[in-house]
């Protein structure tokens, strides 16, 4: 069964396709000062210091121009007053906007009129903020949150494989892929696990190797934690995976996720109909009366799949559309606009249905959205709270572990008390309409 766990890591250095996507949608943006100029994107603010002074330049690749889109530069001066910009016509395909370097610290944004403006691509200052870099990076072992601190002078670094928490998945063999493209002198590993009554082994130190590492921790019949140890920070490597799941960089593939497995979806309403995802609430409002879209690509089929839609009507009671089949490839499901508020769902009587991509509304969902560049998790490693910066409207806060399984669940807040899930590695996913996701460490 494939994993959501591998979908999830392929955001932080690859990407699948380049898609368009709006400014009213995209994340790099926030809410504009009127309703004239609706959106805006930040380029740097007083706070940043010395680097605000500089040149600032925004490199963005239209696909979609509605007729009389606009932009205009807003920035602060020396004496900190506001100062705007003539609006300027944005053209279809590249637009370079450049705004001149000063000697005093200052904000500069630049403010758009029309956020159905679409866009394939989006370059600040020569930093790729959508889609982002599929370029393989280097990381080293000192710095990848992928590592936590070791337990003493000599082995400075580990990373968490599985632990006693995950139950049965701990038992099974436990497999390190590392390929090292810088190596210290002498560098070395070693194994660490928990034995049959809890105790604690610790493996002969092992040398490394330029190149492709692999290490595997057999399997056993009892739950253990299994790390792996290292002498120095300063190991650096190109490709880490666990147990198959690359870690770093990511898979550069299109990558399946299956309904019964997806956390888009949830449990149905009965054994006929097992997984169901929302498109819209009655709490929604007048948003929920518009006709609500789900795109689907479907890869693997079981014959006989189908789904249904669910939705409320005008006196709040339940309709339920006729079972229609699936088709492999893509599927639009359309539900029509109202005039009330009402709830829709699409029931599905499979949950081995599997997927490469899935929208609502337009909005790409489980490709999870590349534009997070304003959103900082911390801190990171962690041993009890972690807090959100940056994303506005959070829905929910969700903590995975490795292997996929919900460990916790916060609402409309923008921290988590993380002190009782198990130490290493973890997902924490936020919803704030778009779904941003990123590796945590607990200590």
């Amino acid at each position: 069964m494939k994993k959501i766990t591998l979908f999830i890591f392929t955001i932080f250095t690859t990407i699948i396709t380049a898609q368009s996507i709006s400014i009213g949608t995209s994340n790099l943006f926030s809410d504009g000062p009127n309703a004239t100029w609706v959106r805006v994107i930040t380029l740097t603010t007083v706070s940043d210091g010395a680097a605000s002074q500089a040149a600032q330049t925004l490199e963005i690749n239209i696909t979609n121009l509605p007729a009389g889109a606009q932009y205009r530069v807003y920035k602060t001066t020396a004496n900190g007053s506001d100062f705007f910009g003539n609006a300027t016509d944005l053209v279809e395909g590249s637009n370079t906007i450049t705004v001149s370097a000063v000697s005093f610290d200052r904000t500069v944004k630049i403010q758009f009129n029309d956020d159905t403006v679409e866009f394939d691509s989006l370059n600040f200052n020569g930093e790729n903020l959508y889609p982002g870099e599929s370029s393989a990076n280097e990381e080293c072992i000192g710095t990848s949150n992928l590592f936590s601190d070791g337990p003493n002078a000599t082995w400075v670094r580990v990373i968490t494989l599985t632990t006693v928490s995950d139950g049965a998945a701990s038992q099974a063999a436990q497999t390190l892929e590392i390929n090292i493209t810088n190596l210290p002198a002498g560098a070395q590993y070693r194994v660490y696990k928990t034995t049959a009554n809890g105790s604690d082994f610790f493996g002969n130190a092992i040398d490394l190797v330029e190149g492709s590492n692999t290490i595997t921790v057999s399997a056993v019949n009892f739950d253990r934690t299994v790390k792996i140890q290292f002498d120095s920070g300063d190991v650096c490597f190109s490709s880490l995976s666990v147990n198959g799941e690359n870690l770093f960089p990511g898979d550069s593939g299109t990558v399946d996720d299956c309904i019964g497995t997806s956390n888009l979806f949830s449990g149905g309403p009965n054994a006929t109909w097992v997984r169901v995802i929302t498109l819209t609430t009655v709490s929604d409002g007048a948003a929920s009366q518009a006709a609500q879209t789900l795109e689907i690509n479907i890869t693997n089929l079981p014959a006989g799949a189908q789904y249904r839609v669910y939705k409320t009507t005008a006196n709040g009671s339940d309709f339920f559309g006729n079972a229609t089949d699936l088709v492999e490839g893509s599927n639009t499901i359309t539900v029509s606009a109202v005039n009330f508020n009402r709830t829709v769902k699409i029931q599905f009587d499979n949950g081995d249905v599997c997927f490469s991509s899935l929208s609502i509304n337009g909005t790409a969902l489980g490709l999870d959205d590349l534009s997070f560049s304003d959103i900082m998790i911390y801190p990171n490693p962690a041993t009890d709270k972690i807090y959100v910066e940056g994303a506005q409207y959070i829905k929910s806060i969700k903590i995975y572990s490795i292997l996929g399984s919900l460990e916790k669940e916060v609402f409309n807040t923008n921290q988590v008390d993380i002190s009782e899930i198990s130490t290493g590695i973890h997902l924490i996913k936020v919803d704030n309409g778009t779904v941003f996701t990123k590796r945590i460490i607990k200590q």
